[in-house]
């Protein structure tokens, strides 16, 4: 009688189920090597990114509490252009510009802040503010009263307060008193208890000596 024989290991059944795991492991290492090797990579590369970002940010921080004077501050702006402090640079280095009587390069500084940031930006009006001081020193009221304008709708409440208290100053100085009487009434109400409303009450008590008229309110 002919002595049975067993089947190939390949067609044996088997129903062990720490074997399945090791068939399956043998069959996918290879993919599941490389998947678990790419998770780890990335990990690595968004961890050295958070890393350089934080340290960046540090050394910016560094360079634009150091610097003090438009040198310095274009080296800020140079060297982590695209920065906060790179932002505060440029606005610092127009101011500084203007200051010194060179209004085309102050121009220039504040028109690479607008581009620069959003204008959702607190400082966003501040720059436009800086524009219009900038055309009024150039003679270009008119440019400047629109300047004011934009900067007076801006998110900043800082610098909607100090465009609308120049705006007001220039049309005195315009002669257009009516017009000036209304701005200054509207700081009282728009921003109470603050200096540029008090600032704002004396410019009326000086417009009513130059110009009597009392504002006609519809």
């Amino acid at each position: 009688m002919a002595t049975e024989q067993p089947l190939p290991a390949d067609d044996r059944i088997y129903t062990d189920e720490s074997f399945g795991i090791e068939l399956f492991w043998e069959k996918n290492k290879t993919v599941i090597l490389l998947g678990v090797a790419s998770v780890i990579a990335l990990a690595l590369a968004v961890s050295i990114w958070f890393y350089r970002q934080h340290t960046i940010a540090a050394e910016s921080q560094q360079a634009f509490a150091v610097a003090d004077g438009p040198d310095a501050w274009r080296a800020v702006i140079a060297q982590f252009p695209h920065s906060l402090p790179a932002a505060s640079s440029r606005l610092l280095l127009a101011e500084s510009l203007r200051e010194s009587g060179d209004l085309k390069g102050s121009t220039e500084a504040y028109a690479s802040f607008l581009a620069e940031v959003p204008e959702t930006n607190p400082l966003h009006g501040l720059a436009l503010l800086g524009l219009a001081q900038n055309a009024a020193a150039g003679g270009d009221q008119a440019d400047s009263l629109k300047k004011l304008k934009e900067s007076a709708a801006s998110s900043s409440n800082y610098a909607a307060e100090l465009a609308l208290l120049l705006e007001g100053r220039q049309l005195t100085e315009a002669g257009q008193y009516k017009e000036a009487r209304a701005i200054y009434e509207s700081l009282p109400t728009e921003f109470p208890d603050s200096l540029v409303a008090r600032i704002a009450l004396t410019q009326l008590q000086q417009i009513a000596i130059i110009d009597p008229t009392p504002s006609k309110k519809d």
